[in-house]
């Protein structure tokens, strides 16, 4: 029944169904993503080994979280 009312406001309304369709783009590649990360800690700790694995992943926080500090008020200085 909910499926039926859902695949009828599908057909009927184009907003809602370009909503769907970049929800589940969003989706599949956000799921895409994480395999790829996981693959690549695997990858990595296999051939460097566990212990390059923590100074690698160290120098990995430190540089996201001065990104994240070196972004603050730009965003907002950029749209004024």
């Amino acid at each position: 029944m909910a499926l039926r009312r859902f695949r009828t406001k599908l057909e009927a309304d184009a907003h809602f169904r370009e909503l769907v369709k970049g929800s589940a783009a969003f989706f599949i590649l956000r799921i895409l993503g994480m395999a790829v990360a996981y693959t690549f800690t695997l990858v990595v700790t296999r051939t460097l080994g566990a212990s390059s694995w923590e100074i690698f992943a160290l120098c990995l926080t430190v540089l996201q979280i001065t990104s994240v500090v070196g972004r603050l008020g730009l965003d907002t200085a950029l749209l004024s």
